[in-house]
């Protein structure tokens, strides 16, 4: 379903899009959450990217810093815009990719759902758990390598940690409600991000509890997936 736009003689049926920003040291499909939220709702359509890039012959997974993520999604929304001129765009964002929608705040986007986003500045506290992860390894240049689950490595560069310095997530969040509507669904059993604060959060920003773990696992996924509907997929236009 979407809306119709008239170039000339043409017309151009306008989608409801759902772009899709993915969290830390994950590929587009975020472990494969975002491609069951797009088979939930088929009546849009789903656009999904990577913001790192992942070199094959050495299975590594290059971490973009938070800045460059924001200007990559940026220019996605530009070239969906590009595309689409009329069209509905809504921001489905999970975990650090909610900061990265945030620090963006575009006016393009009708609705950003930020997804068990974290509340407060994690550099510290994830830089210090990923050193002391098993396997985890440094070089002369103070770049970490850390082994997935799936056999890759993520790389992570000093410039990271840069990006984290002074950042204010609920800060960053506060930002939406001036350019686009926006939901944050919490996790409550979340075990990445255990210490939500909400105290200065914009009461413009509407929240939705969800019964699940931080990447919505088991029956939480179908929870969120009903939730993701109730939220975007009521106001189809």
């Amino acid at each position: 379903m979407g809306k119709q736009s008239t170039r000339g003689r043409e017309t151009l049926v306008q989608p409801h899009i759902i772009l899709y920003s993915h969290g830390f040291g994950v590929k587009k499909d975020s472990r494969g959450m975002f491609t069951d939220i797009a088979t939930a709702l088929p009546e849009f359509q789903h656009e999904m990217f990577d913001y790192n890039q992942h070199d094959e012959p050495t299975n590594q997974t290059f971490i973009t810093p938070l800045s460059k993520q924001a200007k990559i999604l940026e220019n996605k929304i530009q070239e969906l815009r590009k595309q689409y001129p009329t069209a509905t765009i809504d921001i489905v964002a999970h975990s650090q990719g909610c900061i990265v929608a945030g620090m963006v705040a575009s006016p393009e986007i009708r609705h950003t759902v930020l997804l068990a986003p974290p509340t407060d500045n994690v550099g510290d506290r994830k830089k210090s758990f990923l050193l002391n992860r098993p396997g985890v390894t440094t070089d002369e240049n103070d770049v970490i390598y850390l082994p997935r689950r799936d056999g890759s490595i993520s790389v992570i560069t000093p410039t990271y940690w840069d990006d984290w310095e002074d950042l204010d997530p609920i800060e960053i969040y506060n930002r939406l409600p001036t350019a686009s509507a926006a939901t944050l669904v919490t996790a409550t059993q979340d075990e990445v991000l255990p210490a939500i604060d909400y105290t200065h959060l914009s009461p413009k920003i509407t929240r939705v509890d969800v019964v699940a773990d931080h990447n919505f696992t088991g029956e939480g996924r179908a929870k969120l997936c009903d939730s993701i509907k109730a939220i975007v997929a009521s106001q189809l236009q």
